[in-house]
């Protein structure tokens, strides 16, 4: 099924420059092929989910994409540089224009959350960012709620804070490109619901182009322009949420059960 460009154009998307492209992207571990030939085209301010059965390859997509699991092959650019070729040097300055929000939040529990934000501020401080570090850390909380929890532990916070806090983190760098992975699981449908009002709030503010892996149904008709299917590798299906939702491919329609 071929993107319907028509209606991403309606919401802003089409026509604007490739953040991300792949094409022929593969990689496996050992017999288990993982991706056999993904093929995908992300748009500068597109939102786009990635859904798929557990342990399909979507958390192996965005790996590659930042640059922590190499390709077997494939072409892979984001903002037009070919991941594979790039040194460390470059690969760690790419990775300062992307935020990356773990299923976990991947906070580190012996920092106080003030100190959680403040450290990828002093290790990739970047030069178009003004402000002291307590400016930015009291801001990136406003931006999600928390600022009254600057110092509180890790272990002090509940599932949704925590979540609340790994988005602030990924944010603090004012990234282009913000990848989600799983970002409400585990969250009672009210927080799940607080979680994606709160990503789109966040994208509209820094206009971020975003990657949203996700089982949420409703988080997926929330935020998506564009809905992707991995199965057997490839993007199987790709479409908007209102196209996908009344699709008779019986793989599809699976996903779309209450």
């Amino acid at each position: 099924m071929e993107t319907d460009v028509n209606s991403i154009e309606q919401k802003g998307v089409a026509g604007n420059e490739p953040v991300i492209e792949i094409a022929h992207l593969r990689k496996a571990f050992g017999s288990k092929v993982v991706l056999s030939d993904f093929n995908l085209t992300i748009h500068k301010g597109e939102n786009l989910v990635v859904m798929g059965k557990s342990g399909i390859g979507k958390t192996i997509l965005i790996k590659c994409i930042i640059g922590l699991i190499k390709p077997d092959g494939g072409l892979l650019k984001v903002f037009g540089q070919d991941i594979s070729k790039l040194n460390h040097r470059d690969l760690d300055e790419l990775r300062t224009r992307i935020g990356f929000v773990f299923q976990s939040s991947a906070l580190y529990d012996s920092m106080t959350v003030r100190q959680n934000l403040e450290f990828p501020l002093r290790r990739h401080r970047r030069q178009k960012i003004t402000g002291t570090l307590d400016e930015l850390v009291r801001e990136a909380l406003r931006n999600v709620g928390l600022e009254n929890a600057i110092d509180l532990m890790p272990s002090e916070l509940s599932g949704g804070m925590r979540k609340r806090i790994g988005i602030a983190r990924s944010l603090i760098l004012r990234p282009e490109l913000v990848l989600y992975d799983e970002p409400t699981t585990g969250l009672d449908p009210i927080t799940s619901e607080e979680i994606t009002r709160l990503i789109m709030e966040l994208q509209k503010k820094y206009k971020t182009t975003s990657i949203i892996i996700t089982h949420d149904i409703d988080m997926a008709r929330e935020t998506a322009n564009r809905i992707v299917f991995l199965m057997n590798g490839i993007a199987y299906k790709q479409g908007t949420y209102e196209e996908l939702i009344t699709d008779q491919d019986t793989e599809i329609k699976h996903f779309f059960k209450r």
